[in-house]
């Protein structure tokens, strides 16, 4: 999975980069955020560990995998 997480980094929608260049850093109040960070079974677009938060910002493909979410969080 941590190759896929790179591989993700490396072929970031210009939402992602653009959202990346505001929240790299520190530079959102702060906070430390991570992308395209590997959690139990998914990778998500990105986690700030301190704040226990997740932002996913092209979801939209997590609907055809909803009966795999369902199953792994169980």
């Amino acid at each position: 999975m941590r190759d896929r997480a790179r591989q993700l980094r490396a072929d970031a929608t210009p939402f992602e980069q653009n959202l990346w260049q505001q929240l790299r850093a520190g530079r959102f109040s702060g906070f430390k955020f991570r992308r395209q960070q590997v959690l139990d079974h998914y990778i998500v677009d990105f986690a700030c560990m301190q704040a226990k938060v997740i932002v996913e910002l092209d979801g939209s493909q997590h609907a055809a995998a909803a009966v795999y979410d369902a199953e792994m969080l169980g």
